[in-house]
């Protein structure tokens, strides 16, 4: 027989030249592969490497970083690997990225304190923020508005400039969008009031000695920016799919669920209760009352759990008895095949009650169908 060889699958690459930002699908496959084939030291690892790379980080912190849980920061670890290998993500990923590494290099330089750490005189003249960074490109979009109503005020050449693909064409963000509008705003507002003062104010007229025509198309191209800006940042944002709502997993669901775990009387174990979700039906014993009940699911989706209270089952249906007998009934319930089960409710000679959903203390989780 041939010899098993696993397939390698190498570490998740990225695009350089890449124009648009990756999909979120393509960040979680990246994930994934790092949760299989590295540790939560290597994110921890990947993250500071790029702090530090990016200037965003002292060593001091760096130092700090080492009392912290293995688990911190997990999924930034790997973000930060896919940003150090040339991924260009989503604009929304990216600010809520740098949001939490406030609250992390926060969180460091609480623990230099609590530790009372060397301290370390650090320049931190040159640490840019994401921040400052997105300030530095909306100023430089800014600069070439500047430059291009400039041609138009000194050579009076564009008059066919269309800034909204213009600012396609350089790719710029919502974010910077917006900016870009309240600036030329402010522009447009500064030309309206020279056009009024020139109206009552000779100083201003002597300074200002071209016709009213100019001034205003001035004021108008200024406005032109902006309107266009604000269009593109409501343009792209309404483009933008709505994030979708992680899933809550079964073990977070079944987390508060109070019941039993183990019955030395009886000889009983309760199963994992995330076995519950998705069942159609669950067998359930009272060790206090010495009832025996069983939940049977409402419809095809099974099931499930809230809190401490079973959820999506027929009242009619789901029933309990009072066993006199339990070391006669229980080893059934436990071992025996569908037929048997069907038959042992009716087979026990006590009044049925229906159930209302509660799992407690006392309650053994016996088994799922």
């Amino acid at each position: 027989m041939a010899k098993f060889i696993p397939k390698v699958v190498p570490e998740p690459t990225w695009d350089s030249n890449a124009k648009s930002p990756c999909t979120q699908f393509e960040l979680v496959r990246a994930f994934q592969w790092y949760n299989h084939n590295k540790t939560n030291k290597d994110a921890r690892k990947y993250l500071l490497e790029y702090l530090a790379k990016e200037q965003m980080i002292t060593p001091l912190q760096i130092q700090a970083a080492q009392y912290l849980n293995d688990s911190w920061n997990i999924v930034d670890g790997w973000l930060a690997r896919c940003l150090d290998r040339g991924a260009l993500v989503p604009d929304n990923t990216l600010i809520n990225f740098g949001d939490r590494m406030k609250e992390f290099l926060a969180r460091l330089d609480k623990i230099v304190q609590e530790r009372g750490l060397a301290t370390v005189v650090v320049d931190t003249s040159n640490v840019v923020s994401i921040q400052e960074r997105v300030t530095a490109k909306t100023d430089y979009f800014i600069m070439e508005l500047e430059a291009k109503f400039d041609e138009f005020w000194h050579k009076n050449s564009p008059e066919d400039f269309d800034p909204y693909t213009w600012m396609i064409e350089n790719e710029v963000k919502p974010m910077h969008a917006a900016k870009i509008a309240e600036y030329c705003r402010q522009r447009a507002k500064e030309w309206v009031s020279i056009i009024e003062g020139r109206k009552t104010d000779e100083y201003i007229k002597e300074s200002y000695p071209r016709s009213h025509k100019e001034y205003l198309h001035a004021a108008n191209l200024f406005l032109l920016f902006a309107t266009d800006a604000e269009k593109l940042a409501s343009n792209k944002n309404a483009a933008r799919k709505p994030r979708k709502k992680k899933p809550i997993s079964f073990e977070k669901k079944v987390k508060n669920l109070k019941f039993k775990k183990e019955d030395t009387e009886n000889k009983l174990v309760s199963i994992d209760p995330v076995r519950i979700m998705g069942a159609e039906k669950l067998w359930v014993y009272n060790v206090k009352t010495r009832k025996l009940g069983v939940y049977v699911a409402a419809d095809q989706a099974g099931l499930g759990v809230k809190g401490s209270a079973i959820e999506n089952y027929k009242y009619g249906e789901s029933i309990g008895k009072t066993l006199r007998k339990p070391k006669d009934v229980l080893p059934r319930v436990l071992d025996g095949g569908k037929i048997v089960l069907r038959k042992v409710m009716g087979e026990i000679n006590s009044k049925s009650s229906e159930l209302n959903g509660r799992i407690n203390k006392d309650t053994i989780l016996l088994r799922v169908e």
